[in-house]
């Protein structure tokens, strides 16, 4: 079972998560297996994505055990970013395991890509609903990002400053592809803008803020993440050509709703 710890201040919080990645940043990180810009709406290819976790939280019940699928984002060899509402412990029940498998794809297959780890780990930032949404997780063993597992890549995290390259972002997970439908069995991509603050601001109200999350989405509606995707990444191209992290799946209103753009922890 893996253990909880607090953490006070946000920054606090980061600055962890940057000296755990100290030894990343002299490597490759945010390279995604093709540079070029993909649509909404598609199913990824494998390894597309190397940074990519699938989880499976397990809970058990007073009556039964109930299963989670959340995603993740790889930022270091043994460090993995999720939303703190996957892997928060429900009342009456007790946290018993964190699956995290790296590059996986085809969820129905058994593929000698697939990397399994557990949680030993996790740390959360004084999260409550639509607060906070971030939690980051420890793993009980080490990737070989050099040797063994070097198909697997941490992704970038973003500097101050630091912007996506013409809005380019792109939300991956394995959820539902329609509200209320069944999960993707292979994993999916959708290309979706940052959008305006203001516009963000209006949809959501108070359960917005800027400073801590950003929405993305096409107003229109038609694409979006949806149930089963919490905790992936938002993947967004800088001008060198790297991704990085600028959001963590966290909440929104059904799934590809018009004027109801996605909210991502940043």
């Amino acid at each position: 079972m893996p253990s909880y710890f607090s953490i006070r201040k946000l920054i606090l919080f980061q600055l962890l998560v940057l000296s755990l990645y100290e030894g990343v940043e002299s490597q490759r990180c945010g390279r995604a297996s093709d540079s070029t810009r993909v649509v909404g709406g598609t199913t990824s290819r494998p390894l597309q994505w190397p940074w990519m976790a699938l989880l499976t939280i397990r809970q058990r019940m007073p009556y039964s055990t109930q299963l989670v699928r959340c995603g993740g984002s790889l930022i270091s060899d043994e460090w993995v970013l999720t939303a703190a509402h996957c892997v928060s412990v429900k009342p009456g029940a007790q946290l018993t395991d964190i699956e995290v498998v790296l590059g996986e794809y085809n969820t129905q297959v058994r593929e000698s890509t697939e990397v399994t780890r557990h949680v030993s780990q996790v740390y959360l930032d004084s999260y409550s609903e639509n607060s906070n949404d971030i939690a980051l997780l420890k793993l009980n063993q080490k990737l070989d990002l050099k040797g063994a597992h070097n198909f697997l890549q941490p992704i970038c995290l973003p500097t101050n400053g630091l912007q996506p390259n013409g809005n380019s972002c792109v939300a991956t997970g394995w959820g539902s592809t329609s509200a209320g439908g069944r999960s993707a069995n292979t994993l999916q991509e959708v290309g979706l803008p940052i959008v305006d603050n203001n516009i963000c601001q209006w949809r959501w109200r108070s359960a917005f803020n800027p400073q801590k999350q950003v929405c993305a989405g096409v107003l229109q509606g038609g694409k979006d993440t949806c149930q089963g995707d919490s905790g992936g990444p938002l993947n967004c191209q800088i001008a060198n050509g790297a991704w990085i992290l600028q959001g963590i799946t966290s909440f929104g209103s059904g799934c590809a709703q018009p004027n109801s753009p996605g909210v991502y922890t940043k």
